[in-house]
């Protein structure tokens, strides 16, 4: 659970669709990385978008700074939606009950680890569980395209304004 005050904290994020961009850095962390970040933000530039970010890497949009994975929850717990690959952040969506676009390529699949309480953009990649990096995994992540997120989106934001 979280603290009233960590979600005080957090208020930075009310109405905001946080993306997460950059995934935690492991062996198998490029197979998780989605290409059309950019392209994405630039078709969704009318939308309240903010990112996490806790070192240095690109910032796209508004940056919400986190020292460790405490500060996302209170970020996530306020937030409108959240869009981001599998991972630690969809998981802590469904354990806060807060709306999630989960990007899936050919790590893992959402019949896996998947929340039906999501939407999961999958193209039915098979899992082959990489721990190296990996053409399939690449090119299944690259076959979710900026538009398809984009839908996903606005199909959730019609559905609660």
């Amino acid at each position: 659970y979280l603290t009233p005050q960590e979600i005080e904290q957090g208020a930075r994020a009310r109405g905001k669709i946080l993306i997460e961009p950059h995934v935690k850095q492991t062996t198998w962390s490029q197979n998780k990385h989605w290409p059309h970040w950019k392209e994405f933000v630039e078709l969704a530039k009318d939308l309240p978008l903010a990112q996490m970010s806790y070192d240095k890497r690109e910032v796209l949009v508004e940056r919400l700074h986190t020292q460790s994975f405490r500060d996302a929850l209170k970020y996530i717990a306020n937030a409108e939606l959240v869009t981001t690959p599998d991972g630690a952040l969809h998981h802590a969506c469904a354990a806060l009950g807060v709306p999630c676009i989960t990007l899936w390529g050919g790590l893992i699949t959402p019949d896996i680890l998947g929340y039906e309480t999501q939407t999961n953009l999958w193209h039915g990649a098979e899992a082959c569980g990489s721990k190296h990096d990996c053409r399939h995994c690449h090119d299944a992540m690259k076959s979710i395209t900026p538009e398809e997120v984009l839908t996903a989106v606005e199909a959730h934001l019609s559905t609660t304004r």
